[in-house]
């Protein structure tokens, strides 16, 4: 008995393979059956993953905003400017919904306010790249309804660019959600292979973008825009204020040479 054991042994060490029998059709069905739960499972986990890491950063984002002091939950928003926070001392309260409504609309505040503006955004023309870019400047409201603005714009592309001195006038109704048409006007320097090679007696004359050679040897040249304007703000408190807007540039090159101009910014204000 002792033998016939030991030879056992030795027989499955050196032949651990033997015994296995091969895979058929009812085994590889097996087999991906327990894949295929594997493979669920193994989804079912990396989509929980994702979910809480997107919940931690809402949670994270919503702590920030509360913790730096944003207000955009509250209807009394604008608290940190002292004509809003003289007119909403007091404040209404609940079911006074109306006044609740009102206080957080409400941003006839913004009359004689002056802020500094950082923005950026994108320019494109139907015959070239996309320029983008940033703006610094200043904005002040002449009334609440009523804005005047300047500033220094750069924009470029890997073909060419332009710097310009900008300005316009908006007309806004003083809600905290306020949609806006405006005009505006800028005068710069340019280097558009489009502009720098038309003659002046042919305006529709483009040139072709892909020759980056011919933009390269282009000189620096006066460039002037009028434009219409339309967007919206957004007042995050008494001091901070977001904005979108699109502009129709209409060039002094011709029409062929006007664009459409993306952009958004934001303003930071307080009382002079």
């Amino acid at each position: 008995m002792m033998a016939q054991f030991d030879l056992g042994t030795a027989s499955r060490r050196t032949q651990p393979w033997k015994a296995v029998p091969p895979v058929g059709t009812g085994c590889l069905s097996c087999a991906l059956h327990l894949t295929c739960q594997r493979s669920g499972a193994a989804g079912r986990l990396r989509l929980r993953s994702q979910f809480l890491d997107s919940l931690k950063c809402i949670l994270l984002i919503t702590t920030l905003l509360v913790s730096e002091g944003c207000n955009l939950l509250r209807s009394r928003y604008a608290m940190n400017d002292p004509v809003y926070a003289e007119q909403y001392v007091e404040g209404a309260q609940w079911p006074d919904l109306p006044g609740k409504l009102k206080q957080a609309l409400d941003a006839r505040f913004a009359d004689n306010l002056n802020g500094y503006v950082v923005g950026m955004g994108a320019q494109t023309r139907l015959t070239a790249d996309i320029l983008v870019g940033a703006e610094l400047g200043a904005e002040s409201y002449i009334s609440d309804s009523f804005s005047t603005r300047s500033g220094i714009a750069a924009y470029l592309n890997p073909h060419d660019y332009y710097f310009a001195v900008d300005a316009g006038v908006r007309f806004q109704p003083p809600v905290r959600l306020a949609p806006f048409a405006g005009l505006g006007t800028f005068h710069g320097i340019s280097r558009w292979p489009t502009l720098a090679s038309r003659s002046p007696s042919d305006e529709e004359t483009t040139v072709s973008f892909s020759d980056s050679s011919s933009s390269d040897s282009q000189p620096l040249h006066l460039i002037h825009a009028v434009y219409p304007e339309i967007g919206a703000h957004f007042w995050i408190d008494g001091k901070r204020r977001i904005t979108l807007f699109g502009r129709y540039l209409i060039t002094s090159e011709g029409r062929s040479s006007d664009q459409w101009f993306i952009g958004g910014n934001i303003t930071w204000f307080k009382r002079w």
